[in-house]
């Protein structure tokens, strides 16, 4: 069980999709852009900032303490930050500026984990590269009358009708942290999971710098949650 301090549908359908038992948190944050701050930066610190709202929140309503997981989307063409739109002139402005164009999508995912000290906030981002086809003022105008496009950044959503939009997805681009090494049990545990890896210790496989050397061994790694 978690809290998910998000709004979006499509994010409660992922979690549903994959087996895990959501609660939704209703938080309202600021998510206004600083310009000064890299795309990187910005989309990271959305996401900290509704995670830390959702703990506060389950913390001042006296709610268990599940780990809080939020997320924050932003889209980025050269090097101008597009947010989520205001209005529908808003919306097809947008549209049109990415109309023909590649641009960035960058995704940042936190999950809170509270202890009796303390709450722990961990962080990572992807991004991946999507390129429009062309658009015309028209085609902007109708996706906007759909309402899709009011709650998404760069104002499409690309599990919905935005999907029409796109010629081409490459992606996602992680931004890569193997500190404490590449195994995937080191996600896991920080949820409160013990953890039990089964696979062969060795100096071909797990390296601290995150490269994996196959050629001499084959093998299967399980990383099994079990009850603490």
């Amino acid at each position: 069980m978690i809290y998910l301090a998000s709004k979006s549908p499509r994010r409660t359908e992922l979690l549903q999709q994959i087996g895990v038992k959501n609660q939704i948190l209703d938080i309202d944050v600021d998510e206004k852009i600083n310009r000064s701050n890299s795309p990187q930066d910005n989309v990271k610190a959305l996401s900290v900032l509704k995670c830390q709202e959702g703990v506060r929140k389950i913390i001042s309503e006296g709610k268990s303490s599940y780990p809080v997981l939020a997320a924050d989307t932003i889209v980025v063409l050269g090097d101008k930050i597009f947010g989520k739109p205001r209005e529908e002139s808003d919306a097809i402005s947008m549209l049109l500026e990415l109309s023909g164009k590649t641009h960035l999508v960058m995704t940042a995912v936190t999950i809170g984990i509270m202890t009796e000290e303390e709450a722990k906030f961990h962080t990572i981002s992807v991004s991946s590269k999507v390129e429009f086809s062309k658009l015309t003022a028209s085609d902007c105008k109708e996706y906007c009358d759909t309402g899709e496009p009011f709650d998404k950044a760069g104002g499409y959503g690309i599990q919905g009708y935005g999907s029409a939009f796109i010629k081409k997805i490459n992606g996602s681009e992680a931004i890569i942290d193997n500190g404490g090494g590449t195994s995937d049990g080191r996600w896991v545990a920080p949820m409160g999971s013990q953890v039990v890896e089964l696979g062969p210790l060795n100096k071909t496989i797990h390296h601290s710098n995150g490269e994996e050397c196959l050629s001499a061994v084959s093998y299967t790694h399980l990383t099994l949650p079990t009850k603490a």
